[in-house]
Protein backbone atom coordinates (compact mmCIF):
# COMPACT_ATOMS: atom_id res chain seq x y z
CA UNK A 1 0.00 0.00 0.00
CA UNK A 2 1.67 3.63 -0.81
CA UNK A 3 1.13 6.46 1.12
CA UNK A 4 0.55 9.50 -0.46
CA UNK A 5 2.14 13.02 0.62
CA UNK A 6 0.15 15.46 1.17
CA UNK A 7 0.20 18.50 -1.51
CA UNK A 8 1.27 21.80 0.51
CA UNK A 9 -1.30 24.52 0.65
CA UNK A 10 -0.34 27.19 -2.23
CA UNK A 11 1.33 30.40 -0.78
CA UNK A 12 0.01 33.51 -0.64
CA UNK A 13 1.76 35.81 -3.31
CA UNK A 14 1.40 39.88 -3.68
CA UNK A 15 1.79 40.84 -6.94
CA UNK A 16 3.60 44.42 -6.26
CA UNK A 17 3.14 47.28 -8.88
CA UNK A 18 6.09 47.13 -11.31
CA UNK A 19 8.68 50.39 -11.11
CA UNK A 20 7.82 53.42 -13.06
CA UNK A 21 10.03 53.50 -15.77
CA UNK A 22 11.46 56.87 -17.77
CA UNK A 23 12.61 56.39 -21.55
CA UNK A 24 14.51 59.10 -22.98
CA UNK A 25 14.38 59.15 -26.71
CA UNK A 26 17.31 61.10 -28.33
CA UNK A 27 17.24 62.93 -31.39
CA UNK A 28 16.44 60.95 -34.62
CA UNK A 29 19.14 61.01 -36.90
CA UNK A 30 19.36 62.98 -40.26
CA UNK A 31 17.76 61.53 -42.94
CA UNK A 32 20.28 61.18 -45.84
CA UNK A 33 19.88 63.32 -48.90
CA UNK A 34 21.04 62.23 -52.28
CA UNK A 35 22.65 65.18 -54.18
CA UNK A 36 25.60 65.57 -55.89
CA UNK A 37 28.58 67.38 -54.36
CA UNK A 38 27.45 70.78 -56.07
CA UNK A 39 23.99 70.73 -55.05
CA UNK A 40 24.91 69.14 -51.05
CA UNK A 41 27.65 72.28 -51.16
CA UNK A 42 24.74 74.73 -52.33
CA UNK A 43 22.20 73.44 -49.81
CA UNK A 44 24.10 72.97 -46.97
CA UNK A 45 27.34 74.84 -47.15
CA UNK A 46 29.79 71.98 -46.79
CA UNK A 47 32.69 71.37 -49.46
CA UNK A 48 34.85 68.03 -49.93
CA UNK A 49 37.03 70.17 -47.60
CA UNK A 50 35.01 70.36 -44.49
CA UNK A 51 34.43 66.76 -45.24
CA UNK A 52 38.06 66.07 -44.62
CA UNK A 53 38.54 67.35 -41.53
CA UNK A 54 40.02 64.75 -38.99
CA UNK A 55 37.45 64.37 -35.93
CA UNK A 56 39.00 63.86 -32.49
CA UNK A 57 38.02 62.38 -29.32
CA UNK A 58 39.20 64.85 -26.44
CA UNK A 59 39.04 63.52 -22.69
CA UNK A 60 38.82 64.89 -19.84
CA UNK A 61 41.90 63.47 -18.30
CA UNK A 62 43.76 64.67 -21.56
CA UNK A 63 44.20 62.11 -24.06
CA UNK A 64 43.52 63.24 -28.04
CA UNK A 65 42.48 60.71 -30.21
CA UNK A 66 41.77 60.29 -33.93
CA UNK A 67 38.73 58.64 -34.97
CA UNK A 68 38.61 56.13 -37.44
CA UNK A 69 35.55 54.18 -38.05
CA UNK A 70 34.01 52.47 -34.29
CA UNK A 71 35.90 53.21 -31.05
CA UNK A 72 34.96 51.15 -27.86
CA UNK A 73 36.00 53.11 -24.76
CA UNK A 74 36.03 50.83 -21.68
CA UNK A 75 37.58 49.60 -18.24
CA UNK A 76 39.04 46.82 -20.38
CA UNK A 77 37.36 46.89 -23.58
CA UNK A 78 36.48 43.12 -25.37
CA UNK A 79 36.49 41.76 -28.28
CA UNK A 80 38.52 44.17 -30.09
CA UNK A 81 38.95 42.31 -33.94
CA UNK A 82 34.55 42.78 -33.66
CA UNK A 83 35.20 46.91 -33.50
CA UNK A 84 38.56 47.34 -34.87
CA UNK A 85 39.30 50.05 -32.22
CA UNK A 86 39.33 50.14 -28.78
CA UNK A 87 40.48 52.73 -25.85
CA UNK A 88 40.98 51.22 -22.47
CA UNK A 89 40.78 53.84 -19.51
CA UNK A 90 42.46 53.54 -15.72
CA UNK A 91 39.31 52.86 -13.57
CA UNK A 92 39.92 53.52 -9.71
CA UNK A 93 36.86 54.05 -8.73
CA UNK A 94 35.35 51.32 -10.72
CA UNK A 95 32.50 53.04 -12.52
CA UNK A 96 33.65 52.29 -15.44
CA UNK A 97 31.65 49.32 -17.76
CA UNK A 98 34.11 46.90 -19.26
CA UNK A 99 32.45 48.04 -22.88
CA UNK A 100 30.97 51.43 -21.40
CA UNK A 101 30.76 53.62 -24.76
CA UNK A 102 30.73 53.08 -28.40
CA UNK A 103 31.86 55.77 -30.76
CA UNK A 104 31.69 56.25 -34.78
CA UNK A 105 31.40 57.99 -37.55
CA UNK A 106 29.06 57.59 -40.78
CA UNK A 107 30.26 57.85 -43.93
CA UNK A 108 28.99 61.39 -44.20
CA UNK A 109 30.70 62.60 -41.25
CA UNK A 110 28.59 62.60 -38.52
CA UNK A 111 29.78 61.38 -35.27
CA UNK A 112 27.36 59.32 -32.86
CA UNK A 113 27.39 57.29 -29.44
CA UNK A 114 25.76 54.53 -28.32
CA UNK A 115 25.81 53.00 -24.31
CA UNK A 116 27.06 49.64 -24.49
CA UNK A 117 24.18 49.07 -21.85
CA UNK A 118 26.77 49.89 -19.05
CA UNK A 119 25.99 49.78 -15.47
CA UNK A 120 25.65 54.03 -14.57
CA UNK A 121 25.06 55.32 -18.07
CA UNK A 122 26.48 57.93 -20.11
CA UNK A 123 24.83 61.36 -20.52
CA UNK A 124 24.99 64.33 -23.52
CA UNK A 125 24.81 67.47 -23.01
CA UNK A 126 23.20 70.27 -25.37
CA UNK A 127 23.71 73.43 -24.21
CA UNK A 128 22.72 73.08 -20.36
CA UNK A 129 20.21 70.21 -19.99
CA UNK A 130 21.88 66.69 -19.46
CA UNK A 131 20.44 63.53 -21.00
CA UNK A 132 21.23 59.61 -20.37
CA UNK A 133 21.54 57.90 -23.61
CA UNK A 134 19.27 55.00 -24.31
CA UNK A 135 21.48 51.85 -24.16
CA UNK A 136 22.59 50.32 -27.59
CA UNK A 137 20.82 52.98 -29.61
CA UNK A 138 23.08 55.40 -31.63
CA UNK A 139 23.05 59.31 -30.61
CA UNK A 140 24.49 61.56 -33.07
CA UNK A 141 26.53 64.18 -31.41
CA UNK A 142 27.61 67.54 -32.58
CA UNK A 143 30.96 69.08 -31.73
CA UNK A 144 29.20 71.25 -28.86
CA UNK A 145 28.04 68.48 -27.12
CA UNK A 146 29.87 67.11 -24.06
CA UNK A 147 29.44 63.61 -22.87
CA UNK A 148 30.09 62.30 -19.64
CA UNK A 149 30.80 58.66 -18.74
CA UNK A 150 31.96 57.56 -15.32
CA UNK A 151 34.29 59.83 -14.25
CA UNK A 152 35.03 61.03 -17.87
CA UNK A 153 33.83 63.11 -20.43
CA UNK A 154 34.34 63.29 -23.83
CA UNK A 155 34.10 66.05 -26.79
CA UNK A 156 34.39 66.10 -30.36
CA UNK A 157 36.70 68.46 -31.88
CA UNK A 158 38.17 68.82 -35.76
CA UNK A 159 41.85 69.12 -36.94
CA UNK A 160 42.07 70.28 -40.55
CA UNK A 161 43.72 68.62 -42.87
CA UNK A 162 46.09 71.11 -43.79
Amino acid sequence: MSRRKPQPEPEQTTTLPAPALTTVTPPPLPRRRHHDDATESAVSGSTSANRARQVILELSDGTRRPLRGTLIIGRQPTQPERYGDVLALPDTTRTLSRDHLEVGITPGGQVWVSDMGSANGSYVARGPAWTRLTPHQRTPIDANDMLRFADFSLRIAYDDPS
